[in-house]
């Protein structure tokens, strides 16, 4: 599919010092202040020149024309950026119906532009910290779900992608889905179409299979889960990849797995293999390859008393947190000790250095406690 006039621009950091303002008058210059605004100006010139390169876009070549939905669909992302949530999800809706004119319904454009909005409002439910809106939003990713389908028959090139969009959307919410038999079922043709088109091996294919394995512990079936995910180290093990982030993830929740279900000589098997993984690369930062949440101490979650929890710790060579230190706490020394206890649990794939493991020093979290509206 050709897309024009920088479609698809992904989402920048955007820092320097604001310069003036100077309105356009026409859409080229609109368009070129825009461009500059984006490498080098801030969020606000980036949707001052977004919004005027839109509004000149659509004289000049129409409402439903190609250059007038890549323009729209730049200045829907720069109102994201800047955290415009409302603005954002309005601008968001102006691009899907104009790629559904476009290119149908479920095009993958049409598609992404409903994904782009599905986490659009997943940052907005963050920030108010709202269930309400987190419960809307759980409804429209069952709306996008139940396209998968029709999406890849209408992108037999891109079906792959299609599947690995909406999977990779599935997990981003980290929430079970409304259907789990749907989404084992999107999870399982996903694989299919990502194994035929970029291979067994690639991340693409071993992130869906992970993702799959999430799906059956939520649904609490913990040994199918188990089996997907010894299945997945497996595969990547026979392929000389011990330390692919993949492996470490399996093995990570691998452990969780086998220890809920008693199973602690195998939860003692996993944790072994995490310690004894060799690296990829000679030097490798510390990475999070298991975390567990902070319990909300009772009395103070009845309450509905917030808090928020800064720890500094060491990663030892077996990926184990040591030398835990409280920074700051507010709200109440109950959000510390709880915090303790959930790094105890968090395992990371340790640091590297010339190829052997190190502890890495100085590592800081932030635990956040809070009562969604």
């Amino acid at each position: 599919m050709k897309r024009t006039l920088a479609s698809f621009v992904v989402a920048a950091v955007l820092c320097g010092a604001a310069q003036a303002q100077e309105t356009p008058t026409s859409f080229s210059q609109a368009y070129n202040q825009y461009q500059e605004a984006y490498q080098n100006g801030t969020l606000q010139d980036v949707i001052f020149y977004a919004e005027h390169a839109y509004n000149l876009g659509v004289q000049q070549f129409g409402k439903k024309h190609e250059n007038t939905a890549a323009l729209a669909y730049n200045l829907a992302n720069a109102y994201r950026d800047a955290r415009q949530f409302d603005k954002a999800l309005d601008a968001y809706d102006n691009v899907i119906g104009l790629r559904e004119d476009l290119y149908g319904k479920y095009d993958l454009a049409t598609l992404e532009a409903r994904l782009d909005q599905y986490y659009t409002y997943s940052d907005q439910a963050s920030a108010e910290r709202s269930l309400s809106l987190v419960e809307k939003n759980t409804g429209r990713l069952h709306t996008i779900m139940y396209s998968a389908e029709d999406v890849a028959e209408a992108n037999p090139d891109d079906a792959a992608t299609a599947y690995y969009l909406i999977g990779t959307a599935m997990a981003h919410s980290g929430h079970m889905p409304e259907s789990a038999r749907k989404a084992k079922s999107i999870l399982s043709e996903g694989i299919a179409k990502a194994t035929a088109t970029w291979g067994e091996l690639d991340i693409r294919t071993l992130e869906l299979q992970y993702i799959l394995a999430l799906i059956f512990k939520g649904d609490f079936k913990l040994p199918e889960a188990a089996s997907q995910l010894e299945a997945l180290a497996a595969k990547i093990s026979k392929n000389a990849y011990e330390s692919h982030p993949w492996a470490l993830q399996a093995h990570a929740v691998l452990v969780e797995l086998y220890t809920t279900m008693d199973q602690h000589d195998k939860a003692t098997k996993h944790c072994q293999i995490i310690g004894q993984v060799r690296p990829w690369k000679e030097n490798v930062e510390p990475e999070p390859i298991f975390r567990k949440r902070a319990n909300y101490p009772r009395t103070l979650g009845q309450a509905n008393i917030p808090g928020e929890v800064v720890l500094k710790y060491d990663i030892d060579p077996e990926g184990y947190a040591v030398n835990m230190d409280v920074v700051s706490v507010e709200g109440g020394d109950e959000f510390a000790k709880s915090a303790l206890v959930a790094l105890t649990y968090w395992r990371f794939a340790p640091k590297y250095e010339n190829g052997q493991p190190v502890t890495a020093l100085n590592n800081y979290s932030k635990f956040t406690f809070s009562i969604y509206n």
